[in-house]
């Protein structure tokens, strides 16, 4: 008789636990997951409408349009693999400057010259349309285009803040395009990355 308790006491044990489980863990993290789901559609939803690119103000098209603004001659022109090497030396050198003038030193640096799609990437089409208006208007074949920068911040949050607004100052034009964070098993560490237009066939 006694056997027959443990047995029985075993097998509601095994049929129960599966049925604990997805009662107290599963069920409420599905729970969860169709509520996030509902969130982000509804999110998506309301905001679909808004236009992904302000129009351009009378401000500034002038300066847009302005065939010797001082823009231009911060999107150079790239035409070999040689032109891109020396560009690319130029663009690292004045940026660690800076960032050593001010007390910063970047703790690595690495780059892709593979287009960033993001939510404000221009629509394909758009992107190949040449620039009026350039410096080399005899060039008309050639196009914007941008690679992007990585670069490691040592430090805390700030210091990710203090090495972003020190970018403006230097000659060639970068963009903050995203941040990254990267979890290791000692310490967090931080990325800064940039995109920086050229010209290009």
């Amino acid at each position: 008789m006694k056997h027959v308790k443990e047995r029985s006491i075993l097998i509601l044990m095994l049929l129960g636990m599966p049925t604990l489980y997805w009662i107290f863990g599963i069920r409420p993290s599905v729970q969860r997951m169709n509520e996030y789901r509902t969130r982000i559609q509804a999110a998506n939803e309301e905001s679909k409408d808004y236009p992904r690119f302000a129009p351009i103000s009378q401000d500034e098209r002038p300066l847009l349009e302005d065939p010797q603004a001082q823009w231009r001659g911060r999107i150079p022109v790239i035409r070999t693999d040689q032109d891109r090497i020396a560009h690319y030396d130029e663009v690292v050198s004045e940026l660690t400057e800076a960032w050593r003038g001010a007390g910063m030193t970047p703790l690595s640096m690495r780059s892709s010259w593979d287009s960033i799609k993001a939510s404000f990437t221009v629509p394909k089409g758009l992107d190949e349309v040449g620039v009026r208006g350039a410096p080399t208007q005899d060039a008309p074949e050639l196009r914007v285009k941008g690679w992007v920068l990585e670069a490691g911040i040592p430090g805390n949050t700030g210091n990710l803040f203090r090495m972003m607004a020190v970018v403006e100052t230097v000659h060639p034009l970068l963009e903050p395009v995203g941040v990254r964070w990267q979890a290791g098993p000692d310490e967090r560490r931080q990325y800064l990355l940039f995109r920086n237009l050229v010209l290009s066939p």
